[in-house]
Parts: structure tokens; C-alpha cells; sequence
């Protein structure tokens, strides 16, 4: 009987399981993971966000920010980026190779934001700007700041470190997502 490390259908199944787990799940290994993006200076910015939808249908995650945040500035000028999960269970690193949009945030899911949660999106000064104290910020609950960053998922990189050998694949959309093996 083969190993499901070894069939690239199931590799390909479980992390969707992963990333929908983690949509939806506040324990999941893939509820905070970090995204990647190019800075304004052209180096790599890196930051936890929480997951909070994946569509296997389309290959798209969505993560929430405030629209005054340094990393929506950086996807305007350049709109790659890469989502890094690591799930320790099965020793799993998953990367995502994205192209990234923002958009305004509907009513709707501004509804569904716990109001302790909505402080994330508003306040003075913006996130970033140096403050003199920890207490120099006003915290405001402003839904026009509240913004949605789209993740068009381009490929699908996965690496098993809990295998001998360790294995490498890669999935790519203008593949189908179909999958081929690298050596790791």
C-alpha cells in the first residue's frame, strides 16, 4: 500500500483540507500563516495573517486588512506574493506563489467581524507610523479601512519533511494543478 505521500492526487487534496481547515478553524495549523510580499524598496516584507476563506473552485484565498496598512501599498506596486504554511502534524510545509489584489470590504463581511475584532480596521495614526508611547493611538472602529486582499493561487508548492527521502511537488494553475514531483 502506498504512502498518500506518494500520490500527488491526495498530496494536492490535503492541502486544500488545510487551507479550508483553516478558513474555518481557529486551532488549525493553517489559520496563521504568513504572507510574503515585495516592499516598496524591493526587498521581502513578511507578516502573519489570518486565513479567512479558500475557494478550491477558483484557487483563491482571502485574507482581511486595514486599507491604510503598509503591505496594501506594497501590492499596488507589485502584486506577487507568497502564502507559507507549516503543519507540524504531518511535518508539511505548504508555499503558495500568489498574485495579489485588494478590494473594499463589502457590508456584509464588515457584518461578520466581531465588533471587539473591528478595531483592527481604523485608528489614528495609521498602522506603521511611529507613536511616543504604546498608549498614543486612537483606537476607531472605521469600516471604509476595512479592505480584503484577494490571493490568486498561481502554484501550489509542497514539501514532506517526515518521509525518507523528503518529498518535493509542485502544482501549477496553468497545469491544472495537475502536480509533478521535484527533488527536494
Amino acid at each position: 500500500m502506498s504512502d498518500m505521500t506518494d500520490d500527488l492526487g491526495a498530496i494536492r487534496c490535503q492541502v486544500w483540507q488545510l487551507l479550508q481547515e483553516g478558513a474555518s478553524d481557529r486551532t488549525s495549523a493553517a489559520r496563521h500563516i504568513v504572507l510574503a510580499t515585495v516592499g516598496r524598496t524591493g526587498g521581502a516584507e513578511a507578516r502573519t495573517v489570518i486565513l479567512r476563506r479558500a475557494q478550491q473552485r477558483i484557487a483563491a484565498l482571502e485574507f482581511h486588512t486595514d486599507r491604510a496598512s503598509e503591505k496594501v501599498a506594497e501590492i499596488e506596486i507589485h502584486p506577487y506574493g507568497t502564502v507559507l504554511l507549516w503543519e507540524p502534524e504531518t511535518a508539511l510545509q505548504v508555499r503558495l506563489r500568489v498574485m495579489l489584489s485588494v478590494r473594499k470590504g463589502t457590508e456584509a463581511e464588515w457584518g461578520r467581524i466581531p465588533a471587539p475584532s473591528r478595531f483592527a480596521y481604523g485608528g489614528q495614526p495609521p498602522s506603521g507610523q511611529r507613536i511616543v508611547n504604546p498608549g498614543a493611538v486612537s483606537l476607531l472602529q472605521e469600516p471604509e479601512r476595512f479592505a480584503v486582499i484577494e490571493a490568486r493561487i498561481e502554484e501550489i508548492e509542497t514539501l514532506h519533511l517526515a518521509t525518507q527521502p523528503h518529498r518535493r511537488a509542485l502544482f501549477r494553475r496553468a497545469d491544472d494543478f495537475t502536480g509533478a514531483w521535484l527533488a527536494p
